[in-house]
């Protein structure tokens, strides 16, 4: 997968290729190819037509690439390792909070040797969390100096990639995320990254595909739906797996 870098106050200037954190942050972007994606995918069709459960419900696959995208990154940084994962912000010194006891949504994606990791497929109402997450990490007075951060990096999608994987148009992208961060220059003193990851590799444009977007939220339980429109989805399945 190809990404673009934005450098908001100099944060591109904090890193080197000497510097293992970031490397292995590039390395796992640039790793992820529309196979990884569409198998992905597959899997979680297949799970669909078999009428797999969650719970006490029919199990459903994500309409749009954000979820898949989402579980990818975390198995890739999960088997590289040394990745500290879902890093409460707020913490107060070294002490161990119970789930109780932190508040929700100020939990931060990654972080690994002073530099911390948003991945922000999500809505774009949630940008000024995700900066201010980043932010709170390098500067609180209330975090131990060893769980602080040096700087942040903000995963997102370019347009491009939000189209071929039929994302929620609510998804915040590259462009508008540049776009923000002139306004809130004042308010976020962080050095970040941002990198927009594009539907390429190594500049060739993945081809396009029809397992994401159906034009609704949730998918029918497989069962429920008529013999012609299992046969459509059949045949979709097996033409992208036989093509990968």
């Amino acid at each position: 997968m190809d990404y673009t870098p934005h450098s908001f106050r100099h944060g591109l200037e904090h890193v080197s290729a000497a510097d293992i954190a970031w490397a292995e942050i590039l390395k796992v972007v640039k790793s992820i190819t529309r196979s990884d994606i569409l198998r992905q995918q597959i899997t979680n069709l297949e799970k669909w037509q078999a009428g797999a459960k969650s719970g006490k419900n029919f199990y459903k696959p994500p309409v749009g690439a954000q979820d898949v995208l989402n579980n990818i990154i975390n198995s890739k940084f999960k088997e590289i390792g040394g990745w500290d994962s879902q890093v409460y912000v707020l913490r107060q010194g070294t002490e161990k909070l119970s789930k109780a006891d932190k508040v929700p949504y100020w939990s931060m994606d990654f972080r690994k040797d002073k530099i911390g990791l948003e991945i922000s497929f999500n809505n774009a109402g949630v940008l000024a969390q995700n900066l201010l997450r980043l932010s709170v990490m390098s500067e609180s007075k209330y975090l131990d100096e060893s769980q602080m951060i040096k700087l942040g990096v903000l995963l997102v999608s370019e347009v491009s990639l939000k189209n071929w994987g039929a994302m929620d148009s609510t998804v915040v992208t590259f462009d508008q995320v540049l776009n923000v961060l002139p306004h809130v220059n004042f308010s976020i003193p962080t050095p970040i990254i941002i990198l927009g990851v594009n539907n390429s590799s190594d500049g060739e444009i993945w081809p396009k595909t029809e397992l994401f977007g159906t034009k609704k939220k949730d998918l029918p339980i497989y069962d429920n739906l008529s013999t012609v429109e299992k046969a459509i989805w059949n045949k979709m399945i097996t033409q992208e797996k036989e093509a990968l």
